[in-house]
């Protein structure tokens, strides 16, 4: 068994490009799917029954696409595993909330992620494919992201 710190260390990629592993389960998968696909890994789909339940557990349901992967001859059912949630009870004060926010974006360049750019805080209340948003905003998180511009 091999252990990395996140889906870009090095030592996950030589290992995959080295044939010394012979499966990776991890997210990042834009990180270092190609070099798995390059290695002569495949990418395993999900039964839709397991699909199906995750969804209704609260999982993303998610397909990588063959057109952005080099070497996948077909589109792959999967689960989403993006974005960073922070979740928090509902009745948080919103002065804790908003400090909170603050330390992750005092924070934010040392944060390691699973992508080649740094974190953008900018990404952790908008909506995109990075980081779905799929609970609201505490209304603390949502003052602190308003007030610094990133809503």
């Amino acid at each position: 068994m091999h252990h990395h710190g996140n889906p870009t260390s090095p030592c996950l990629l030589e290992a995959i490009g080295s044939g010394t592993v012979d499966a990776v389960f991890d997210e990042g998968v834009p990180v270092w799917g190609p070099a798995a696909l390059a290695a002569g890994m495949r990418f395993l789909a999900l039964d839709p029954d397991v699909v199906d339940h995750m969804s209704r557990l609260g999982f993303r349901n998610a397909t990588l696409p063959a057109h952005q992967f080099p070497g996948l001859t077909a589109d792959v059912a999967t689960l989403d595993f993006s974005g960073w949630p922070v979740f928090t009870r509902q009745d948080l004060e919103d002065e804790a909330a908003h400090a909170v926010c603050a330390a992750i974006a005092v924070r934010a360049p040392l944060i390691p992620v699973d992508q080649t750019e740094p974190l953008d805080i900018r990404q952790l209340c908008n909506e995109s494919p990075a980081c779905p948003i799929d609970a609201p905003l505490h209304p603390g998180a949502e003052q602190f992201f308003r007030e610094r511009g990133y809503l």
